[in-house]
């Protein structure tokens, strides 16, 4: 059994392939248990361990997300676990040793809002979001008159390093200020989601971006989201 000092597997318990985690007077520690025939330390197991560190950096982007963990807590409300916890044990099977699955949803439920993007894309380095305002006033009107405000989060995931001395890849969480609604006017989110982004920006050539939209009363109490998106981001100079 091994002491696990990394932030990112922090309050992780419970098995993740062949590695069974444990939590221990407030510390993690892990150890190695095979479900099947013991073995060896081959080809196998290191694709295992690099799924578990890209599920682990994955889950890690989600909860930097304050309207995330809000919203994963209310799926689960008698778990036991941490949000974290949650986070890693259902994104377990989104997750394969090389890549995120198309697709996934970062939301546990799709609340019935529906929002069309119009376009995505980053300029300057800075990325760009506008959705049309038309295509989802009328299920507002219906289904979710409370609506007052919205906010977009989500984070980039960057890959294809330049250099062979730059990581395999990197998770950049992101989010807008909460924003008032306005059905007359195209949403247009412009933003360039802080110093880590702007540091690793050029040493990637692929952008992909995981985001939703979350809508809030007027006393900004969650009350709707979008389906979430994943979208292969076209740089432009």
């Amino acid at each position: 059994m091994a002491l696990v000092t990394d932030p990112l597997f922090k309050n992780t318990s419970g098995r993740v392939g062949d590695l069974l985690y444990k939590q221990i007077n407030g510390k993690t520690f892990v150890y190695y248990s095979p479900t099947a025939e013991k073995r060896s330390a081959s080809r196998n197991s290191v694709l295992n361990r690099n799924k578990f560190t890209l599920l682990a950096n994955f889950c890690s982007a989600l909860y930097e997300s304050d309207a995330i963990r809000i919203l994963w807590k209310s799926k689960y409300p008698n778990s036991k676990g941490s949000v974290y916890n949650i986070l890693i044990k259902h994104f377990s099977k989104a997750v394969t040793r090389n890549d995120v699955e198309k697709d996934t949803e970062i939301f546990p439920d799709y609340w019935g809002v529906n929002v069309d993007v119009r376009e995505v894309y980053v300029k300057e380095k800075v990325l760009n979001i506008s959705i049309d305002p038309i295509e989802y006033k009328r299920d507002f009107e219906e289904y979710v008159p409370k609506a007052v405000y919205f906010q977009l989060i989500g984070f980039a995931k960057f890959s294809n390093p330049v250099n062979a001395d730059t990581k395999e890849y990197e998770f950049v969480p992101f989010g807008t200020d909460i924003n008032k609604l306005d059905y007359n006017e195209e949403i247009q989110c412009l933003f360039s989601p802080g110093e880590k982004y702007e540091e690793i920006y050029d040493n990637y050539k692929s952008i992909r971006v995981f985001y939703g939209y979350v809508f809030t009363d007027k006393d900004k109490n969650i009350i709707a989201t979008s389906r979430s998106f994943d979208a292969e981001v076209l740089r432009r100079k």
